[in-house]
């Protein structure tokens, strides 16, 4: 169902390299939300600029008022979803913005002891080893 790897209490999946590679993986899911949404939102501008098109074609075809005035609600309907992938859009960037800073945070504050670690003989406690009880 979800891309994400599980969180664990402990080991490998709650390590350095595992927190970076769960943080580029939330920033492309929110890459492809925002794309996937920018182009709901385009494809639905357009359905709504061809139905008021035709709805201008019916009114000088002069048919059915009831019918030209349906159109006109299906445009404006269009319309709606276009600003909802609009909205949506706008969230997945923010959210692939917040995952780019939370990741850049991340390294800045645990990259430093990752990599002594990794330079290190003498190999670091596994996580939650020094946790209070």
């Amino acid at each position: 169902m979800s891309e994400l790897a599980r969180v664990g209490s402990d080991g490998a999946g709650n390590g350095f390299q595992a927190k970076q590679a769960k943080l580029a993986v939330l920033q492309q899911a929110a890459a492809a939300l925002r794309e996937e949404a920018e182009a709901i939102k385009n494809r639905m501008r357009s359905n709504s600029k061809m139905s008021t098109i035709l709805a201008e074609m019916c009114r000088q075809a002069e048919v059915h008022a009831t019918h030209t005035s349906r159109i006109d609600e299906i445009a404006a309907q269009f319309g709606k979803v276009a600003g909802g992938g609009l909205r949506i859009a706008a969230i997945g960037d923010r959210l692939y913005q917040a995952a780019h800073n939370w990741k850049r945070t991340h390294a800045t504050q645990y990259g430093g002891i990752y990599n002594k670690n990794a330079v290190s003989r003498v190999p670091m406690a596994k996580p939650g080893f020094y946790r209070q009880r």
